[in-house]
């Protein structure tokens, strides 16, 4: 598994400790998610790129 080291200001560090107690989870398991999460999003915004390009060029062949 690849190591991200992240420098974080004081008022991220803050959000992230009041997150990872409300949570009951590490820091780095919430910046996990919230990258993960990112991804996931860049990925379905890029699928749905895709399709709406294969149905003009289906379009256009028809």
């Amino acid at each position: 598994m690849a190591t991200l080291k992240i420098d974080l200001d004081e008022k991220v560090l803050e959000i992230l400790n009041k997150l990872s107690k409300e949570n009951q989870k590490t820091k780095e398991e919430i910046i996990k998610e919230i990258i993960e999460n990112s991804l996931q999003e860049r990925i379905i915004d890029k699928s749905r790129e895709i399709i709406k390009e294969e149905k003009i060029l289906l379009k256009r062949l028809a």
